[in-house]
């Protein structure tokens, strides 16, 4: 089952952030920092500081009664820290728990998301992933992701939802 994220949700986006497929696509494959030191990463930390807060958006993934997966979306502006497209198209954020990986979660939770987006109108939605992530690289691009900038370690990403 695949539901809206709520409130409640935060302590479970923080996991979500740490372990997941996008704490993969900040930091190289061997590069395991702590939950504390990760979320003091101002790139990482903007992505649950405050979650629900407007303009917020996701959705989770349950089985069995317990959360394995989320995708998650928010605006910033230019002063906030990370790399982004602009303050009209959201950044998102998607993971999925170990023992859940491979398992087609992260397909699903990004298609909901996608559609979330577009019902509530927006124009087109941003990520950021590591270059070495290559399984999560094709997943986006099968959903209409395509490299709109690159860095030395990482691909800006833009979907367009119109």
């Amino acid at each position: 089952m695949i539901r809206p994220l709520s409130p409640e949700d935060a302590p479970f986006l923080d996991q979500m952030i740490y372990e997941g497929t996008f704490h993969e696509a900040i930091y190289p494959p061997g590069r395991r920092p702590s939950l504390k030191e990760a979320l003091a990463d101002p790139g990482v930390a903007r992505f649950v500081e405050g979650w629900d807060r407007p303009g917020d958006f996701g959705v989770v993934a349950i089985d069995g009664g317990r959360p394995v997966g989320a995708a998650w979306c928010r605006l910033f502006g230019k002063g906030d820290p990370g790399w982004t497209i602009d303050d009209k198209t959201p950044d998102m954020a998607i993971a999925v728990v170990p023992d859940q990986r491979g398992r087609g979660w992260g397909g699903k939770l990004l298609a909901e998301l996608l559609k979330l987006a577009r019902r509530k109108g927006l124009e087109a939605m941003s990520l950021n992933v590591g270059k070495w992530n290559r399984s999560a690289i094709a997943l986006y691009e099968r959903h209409g992701f395509s490299i709109v900038d690159e860095n030395a370690d990482a691909l800006l990403m833009r979907a367009d939802l119109q």
